[in-house]
Order: structure tokens, then C-alpha cells, then sequence
């Protein structure tokens, strides 16, 4: 009897502690979920991709790459969650890569105390790869990537970015593709 009355009294205490006439409205600086939506389109100016032949090759070598992505993001001022397509071409025509993943990023201010006009993004995907080399068969596999990057966004609704980032394609327990790359874009926030 007395530990539920001492249960009932604590109940009643925080009760009132937290009622809406002595709760204090706290504005998130970051803002709400939904108050920015993100179009972007990226160069791959360099990516270095390579073939995993399962130790066939002594060292594989990497092929230089090029190509291009375009994300749809939906999120607030530190994150946001959407739809990233990219498309990789070799230089030496050995294959190319198309994927499309569900993407998540989250990023900082670097300057804290000044303006926010830098920041700090990192990045990750899942989703799948089509994979169309010239000498086998395509296929579908599993994409994966990471990426880390800078944002300049001198206003609210444009921003600018540099990243590196690195991939690897296959299914569970084969790695088929594995590799680096550079990018550069831009996008709009309404």
C-alpha cells in the first residue's frame, strides 16, 4: 500500500511539473521535417572502379571513370532522406553502371558562430547497381556507398558542393565492383 501510494504521488508530481501551463516552447534551430526539399545534380569528373575477378588478377587494375547523379531529398537544414540515381562510364569502354538508391545525409555548420554558409556532409546509399559490361553478361546487384563532402550555400535557396565518396557493388558474399570518386554539383532548396 505504501509503494503504491509513493508510486501515485510521484506520478502526480511529475504531472505537474510537466503540464502545458509551466512547459517552456522550445524552437529547434535545425527546423521541422519537411522545410527543405533538395534537387541536385552532380559531375563525376573521376572515379577509379574495379573489376573483382574473384584473385584471377594478380592486381586488378582500376579503370578511370567519369559520370553523373541526381538526387531528390526531402528533410530539415541538418538532414534529409530521398532518391540518388547515378550513371558511370569507363574510359576504356570495359563497362558501364547505372544505380539507383535510397539515400540519407546529414551535415554540420562549420563555422558555428559566424555565418552558415559551409557545411560539412556525409552521406550514405543503398539500392542496386545494373552493371553492363562488354565482354560478359549484365546484371543487377546490391549498391552501396559512402560519401563525405563540403556544401557552400551562401543562400537559402541554392548550394554548392565537392565530395569523395567510395562504392562497392555485388550481392551477399561476391563483391563485384569496388571504387572511389569525386564529385561536383550543385542543387536548388525550396
Amino acid at each position: 500500500m505504501l509503494l503504491a501510494r509513493s508510486v501515485l504521488v510521484s506520478l502526480l508530481a511529475f504531472g505537474g511539473c510537466a503540464s502545458p501551463s509551466s512547459a517552456v516552447p522550445v524552437e529547434r534551430e535545425a527546423g521541422r521535417w519537411g522545410d527543405r526539399v533538395l534537387l541536385e545534380a552532380t559531375a563525376i569528373p573521376a572515379a577509379w572502379l574495379t573489376r573483382d575477378r574473384d584473385g584471377t588478377a594478380v592486381e586488378p587494375d582500376a579503370e578511370d571513370a567519369y559520370g553523373y547523379g541526381l538526387r531528390f531529398g526531402l528533410g530539415n537544414r541538418d538532414q534529409s532522406i530521398g532518391v540518388l540515381a547515378q550513371g558511370f562510364h569507363t574510359d576504356t569502354n570495359a563497362f558501364d553502371a547505372a544505380t539507383l538508391g535510397l539515400d540519407t545525409d546529414v551535415r554540420t555548420p562549420l563555422d558555428k558562430e559566424g555565418p552558415k554558409w559551409f557545411f560539412l556532409r556525409a552521406g550514405a546509399t543503398l539500392g542496386s547497381a545494373w552493371l553492363d559490361p562488354v565482354a560478359d553478361d549484365a546484371s543487377m546487384q546490391l549498391a552501396a556507398q559512402l560519401r563525405i563532402g563540403i556544401d557552400f550555400q551562401p543562400v537559402p535557396e541554392f548550394l554548392l558542393h565537392v565530395g569523395f565518396g567510395g562504392l562497392v557493388f555485388g550481392h551477399p558474399g561476391e563483391t563485384e565492383v569496388y571504387g572511389t570518386f569525386v564529385t561536383v554539383g550543385g542543387g536548388l532548396v525550396f
